[in-house]
C-alpha cells in the first residue's frame, strides 16, 4: 500500500496536474487534502521508527597475561576489575551528567550518583563462573534503562610452550617456556615456576627461570618425557596452576 502511495505522490505528471485544475474545486480540494494526508501519514512513519538508546559497555580485568596475548585478560578471584559504559543515543553520546546512575554488583547494590558512568571492584571469588554487572540510568527521558553484564571468571592457569612438531624433541638442548595467564600479577617475576621431568626435578635458566633447557643427549630415541611445569604466585599461595604434557624423543 505504502508503495503505491509513493507511486502516487512522486509520479504525478503535468496531465494530472491539469486534471486537477479541470475538475473543478471541490474535487481537487479532495484530492489535494488526501494527497497532504498520505505524505503526514508517512513522515509520521519515518519519524516514529527511532533505535532505542543502547548501552555501550566496556570492562578491564587487572589480571596478567604475557606480552602479545591478544585475547580478553579474565579474572580469577580477587582481580581488580573496571567497568565503564556510555549510553548511545540517535547515534551520539548521551550527556549523563544530570542523571542518576546505580551500580549492582552480584544482585548487591554497589554505589550510585550523578553521571557516575564505571565501577571498580574486586571479583568475588565465591559468586560462581561470572561477576554479574547492573546499570540502571534512572529518569532518562522520563524512563529507566537497565543494562546486565556477565563478565566470565578464569583460573589460574601455566601453559608450556613446546614449539617442537608432534611433541617430538631432538636428541640435545630444547628449550622450553612456561607461560603464566590470569594470575593476580604485576609481571612474571612475581611468580614462581618448578620443572619436572618424568618426576625428576629440573631447573629453568638462572635469569628465567620460566624457560627449561630439556638436555636429551643421555636418552634414547623414543624415549618418553613427562614434562611438569608448577606455576604459584608468590604474593597469594592459593594462586597455584600445573601443567603436564608429554613429550618423546626422535
Amino acid at each position: 500500500m505504502r508503495n503505491n502511495f509513493q507511486f502516487s505522490i512522486f509520479n504525478f505528471s503535468r496531465h494530472h496536474f491539469l486534471d486537477f485544475l479541470g475538475a473543478g474545486p471541490r474535487l481537487w480540494r479532495w484530492q489535494f487534502a488526501i494527497i497532504l494526508f498520505v505524505i503526514w501519514i508517512l513522515s509520521f512513519g519515518f519519524s516514529g521508527a527511532q533505535v532505542a538508546p543502547e548501552f555501550m559497555v566496556t570492562w578491564k580485568a587487572n589480571s596478567y597475561a604475557p606480552a602479545g596475548y591478544q585475547g580478553k585478560i579474565l579474572p580469577i578471584a580477587n582481580t581488580p576489575i573496571e567497568v565503564s559504559f556510555e549510553l548511545i543515543d540517535g547515534g551520539k553520546l548521551a550527556d549523563l551528567s544530570r542523571n542518576e546512575i546505580r551500580w549492582y554488583l552480584n544482585g548487591n547494590f554497589e554505589k550510585s550518583g550523578k553521571g557516575l558512568k564505571s565501577l571498580s571492584f574486586s571479583a568475588d571469588g565465591l559468586n560462581g563462573n561470572n561477576q554479574q554487572v547492573r546499570i540502571t540510568v534512572m529518569n532518562y527521558k522520563g524512563t529507566e534503562l537497565d543494562e546486565i553484564v556477565d563478565i566470565p571468571m578464569a583460573v589460574p592457569e601455566v601453559v608450556i610452550d613446546a614449539p617442537y612438531p608432534d611433541n617430538q624433541v631432538g636428541i640435545g638442548e630444547n628449550f622450553l617456556t612456561a607461560l603464566l595467564y590470569f594470575f593476580n600479577l604485576d609481571n612474571a617475576s612475581q611468580g614462581a615456576i618448578n620443572w619436572s621431568a618424568n618426576g625428576a626435578d629440573s631447573q629453568g635458566l638462572a635469569d628465567n627461570p620460566e624457560i627449561l633447557n630439556l638436555d636429551t643427549k643421555d636418552l634414547d630415541s623414543n624415549t618418553p618425557i613427562n614434562l611438569q611445569a608448577s606455576a604459584r604466585n608468590l604474593l597469594n599461595p592459593f594462586e597455584i596452576a600445573v601443567k603436564i604434557i608429554n613429550l618423546a624423543t626422535k
